[in-house]
């Protein structure tokens, strides 16, 4: 009888604990991590008249750099010795993976946490060009996966990843 006692016991503690504690208790906390789970590279194109100008005589007279975060960046030619490294590269010249299509690019920036509407500015012979970064990270509390959502804005058109931004002369 005693058996039964100590069994019902552990099989009422159990329920009463088990009732007590919310659904939000059973989830485990999924704020973004602190790792680079889409690391955000942006790729540009300089054309004139719809076609394209950027090549190695452009990029070595015209002066061009980055400024992100108050930051800038001279243009350098790419390292291809580190282009596997997930790290960030700086603002480089170089080529569209998988293409010959001579591109400038900036990256890797850290995406582990949100960006709303930073602008990232790209200069040749002194004109400006505004690029807005959004990047937006919302975690699914029942999959545990993220889901990315990141947009680049420039000259009133949107881009997303993967995509060169063409940058107008």
């Amino acid at each position: 009888m005693r058996r039964f006692y100590i069994y019902l016991f552990v099989i009422i503690s159990s329920l009463v604990i088990g009732s007590c504690s919310k659904d939000e208790d059973m989830v485990p906390e999924v704020d973004a991590p602190e790792v680079d789970i889409y690391p955000i590279e942006l790729f540009f194109s300089i054309e004139k008249y719809g076609s394209c100008i950027l090549d190695s005589s452009f990029v070595a007279n015209n002066g061009i750099t980055a400024t992100f975060r108050n930051k800038t960046y001279n243009l350098k030619p790419e390292n291809k010795t580190k282009m596997a490294a997930p790290d960030f590269k700086g603002f480089l010249y170089t080529t569209f993976p998988g293409t010959s299509k001579d591109v400038l690019y900036f990256g890797q920036i850290d995406a582990s946490k949100n960006i709303d509407n930073e602008n990232l500015i790209i200069t040749w012979n002194n004109k400006p060009q505004i690029i807005t970064i959004n990047h937006k990270i919302i975690w699914d509390k029942s999959s545990l996966l993220p889901k990315i959502e990141q947009t680049f804005f420039y000259d009133g058109k949107s881009y997303t990843r993967w995509q060169v931004i063409n940058l107008t002369e």
